[in-house]
């Protein structure tokens, strides 16, 4: 048997929404179920797709078919690449599939989708703006991008040097792309991906596993999992409170808390990995899974290849997700006391248990 922390919002299970901050811990007890961990996303829908059907969680028309399994994504919807918008609609509706079937799908909370609701738009695209926008609005952008490059084109210096036009015309997307305040008012408080993401947690634990976005210490971990999302719920309120040192105290603003730490990726030595030891022990787990830093960064870490760390009691999985790069596809596949990666081109075994977590 598997043991599963899952975390619902308050009414969740009756169909109704829920604008309170709190969220309700639940334990459900699934038999051979399986664990699915998809990465950072970054708007790669079409990767999150193809990995949905690799793993056998949905069929061709992505319909939930994973039974009791229980998917993880583990933040950053959102930023640098177009798609995050369709990203988040279509968890959120597996996740209600997969509930009636005795299943699970937890979206946890990334530092991305915390910057955009903080009004950083640092990472944010034109596509990103555009897919919040009206369909008349989203027709006439072709037409505004043609026009503005024919100006681009033929306006020369005094010089008569035409610099290059590719750097200028993104800005130019970038500053003019529609939609942008009707993506700060779906972030806010009152917006419906900004309900959604005050409810998101920031840690969960499946079995012997733990995820969580970024690296964890030990000193966030020793709060335990329920105690890593209380301070989810304080960071949100500080925030949209405009308390800005309550907001850089919590779980969410702490540039080295576990949304934002890199130290359990990108570090060595005994001192790193007793830290991680200790974290694991706070959170009752074997094994801690993150994303955040992408594995190309890594020591022996590529883009499509989930790095292990700390004799396996480390999994990195922000692979690099991109649409259209097959290549860059990739998923930890957990089902009773092995870790595998799916890739499209097969499966690679990460770590074996010689006990199964019951």
């Amino acid at each position: 048997m598997m043991w599963t922390e899952v975390y619902r919002e308050p009414g969740s299970d009756q169909g109704k929404s829920s604008d309170t901050l709190a969220s309700t811990l639940v334990l459900l007890r699934q038999e051979d179920s399986k664990l699915v961990v998809i990465g950072d996303l970054h708007g790669a829908f079409e990767a999150l797709q193809a990995i949905l059907r690799g793993v056998g969680l949905v069929d061709g028309r992505q319909r939930w078919v994973g039974g009791t399994s229980h998917l993880v994504q583990i933040g950053d919807l959102f930023n640098r690449f177009d798609g995050g918008r369709a990203c988040f609609e279509h968890l959120l509706g597996l996740r209600e599939e997969a509930r009636r079937c005795g299943g699970e799908v937890t979206l946890l909370l990334g530092n991305h989708e915390v910057l955009i609701a903080e009004g950083n738009e640092a990472y944010c695209t034109a596509g990103e703006y555009l897919s919040f926008a009206t369909s008349r609005e989203r027709a006439a952008w072709p037409r505004r991008v043609s026009r503005a490059w024919s100006r681009f084109f033929q306006r020369a210096t005094p010089h008569k040097i035409i610099p290059p036009l590719s750097p200028r015309l993104e800005a130019w997307m970038a500053e003019n792309a529609p939609g942008k305040e009707e993506l700060r008012r779906a972030f806010g408080p009152r917006g419906r991906i900004g309900r959604e993401l005050r409810r998101f947690p920031i840690a969960v634990r499946v079995g012997e596993v733990a995820v969580v976005h970024a690296g964890l210490p030990a000193r966030w971990a020793r709060r335990g999992v329920a105690g890593l999302n209380r301070s989810a719920v304080a960071g949100w309120a500080a925030l949209d409170g405009k308390d800005l040192s309550g907001f850089r105290r919590s779980a969410l603003g702490d540039p080295k808390g576990p949304l934002w730490n890199r130290r359990l990726a990108t570090s060595n030595g005994r001192a790193v990995a007793k830290s991680l030891e200790a974290t694991l022990s706070h959170l009752g787990a074997k094994r801690l899974v993150i994303g955040h830093t992408p594995t190309r960064q890594l020591h022996q870490g590529e883009p499509g290849k989930i790095v292990m760390r700390f004799k396996n009691r480390l999994a990195c999985t922000d692979v690099g997700l991109r649409d259209g790069d097959p290549a860059t596809w990739a998923a930890l596949v957990v089902d009773r006391s092995r870790g595998c990666e799916w890739k499209p081109s097969g499966t690679r075994t990460l770590w074996r248990s010689r006990h199964r977590l019951d």
